[in-house]
């Protein structure tokens, strides 16, 4: 099952697209506009439109909220996405989703430790960089088991 939320559709110099707010710290020239393409997100929001609204929806449009010392500065950039893209995504997505089911019979979860640095660390870095053998020990002590996260509840 994917699950998520859409933020809204609009129509845009005649496409019908998902929108999505982004915010950055960063001047969104090109490079940030292509960091959307290829990007799972943006593919997985265009195929969930068209399959919930059964409409030929083209892509996302993204609406950066530059944040600065002095105020906000708001951009727009458009990511699309063929069919056939988006047949490869689903492709490439049932592998993954494969990995994840071999992962979680065998209860072990290879790292993925080109990845920690992203979106500001990821909070099991501290654990992964100790020994196997004590990782165990770290988890108890710093982490707080919380409620299974639910999608299907509704968020207030």
């Amino acid at each position: 099952m994917l699950c998520g939320r859409l933020d809204r559709l609009v129509e845009f110099d005649g496409d019908i697209l998902d929108e999505d707010y982004k915010t950055t710290t960063t001047t969104p020239g090109p490079y940030y506009w292509g960091t959307f393409d290829p990007d799972n997100q943006m593919s997985m929001y265009t195929l969930a439109a068209k399959v919930c609204y059964e409409s030929e929806i083209k892509g996302v449009l993204i609406t950066s909220a530059q944040i600065m010392l002095e105020g906000t500065r708001f951009t727009r950039g458009i990511t699309y996405r063929t069919q056939e893209q988006l047949d490869e995504w689903i492709k490439d997505l049932e592998i993954h989703l494969h990995e994840a089911r071999v992962y979680a019979e065998r209860n072990y979860w290879p790292m993925r430790d080109t990845s920690c640095d992203k979106y500001g660390g990821c909070m099991f870095r501290g654990v992964c960089s100790q020994s196997p053998q004590v990782r165990d020990m770290y988890l108890n002590d710093g982490f707080v088991k919380g409620e299974k996260w639910n999608p299907l509840k509704v968020r207030e």
